[in-house]
């Protein structure tokens, strides 16, 4: 690991670079050995907005109720985030439901 720039950098044994935020910690970029990168995007409390790939596809989260709200895909679907207490140790029960009708993730 190096801090360039304000930023550190950590190179992997496979040729991955991964880039955090030198203040924050928080990631910012991840780079395979062929060029292919991720990239992140926060608002200014350190939240995820958007994870971005090389070819420009961006996946955005959007967030409410104390966590993730939706998270919307480069092909224009949504999925939605419910809630449910239905969990065996009594702790809310995260799920994303798919915005389309008719198609949702197995119980």
């Amino acid at each position: 690991m190096a801090a360039v720039n304000g930023q550190y950098v950590l190179a992997d044994i496979d040729g991955n670079v991964m880039k955090y935020d030198g203040a924050t910690g928080l990631w910012l970029s991840t780079t395979d050995r062929w060029g292919n990168a991720l990239t992140a995007s926060y608002d200014n409390s350190g939240a995820l907005l958007g994870v971005t790939d090389s070819e420009g596809r961006t996946i955005t989260f959007t967030y409410g109720g104390g966590g993730v709200a939706s998270v919307a895909l480069p092909t224009g679907e949504t999925w939605r985030a419910s809630s449910t207490t239905a969990s065996r140790c009594g702790r809310p029960n995260p799920r994303l439901l798919r915005n389309e009708v008719g198609i949702q993730p197995p119980t």
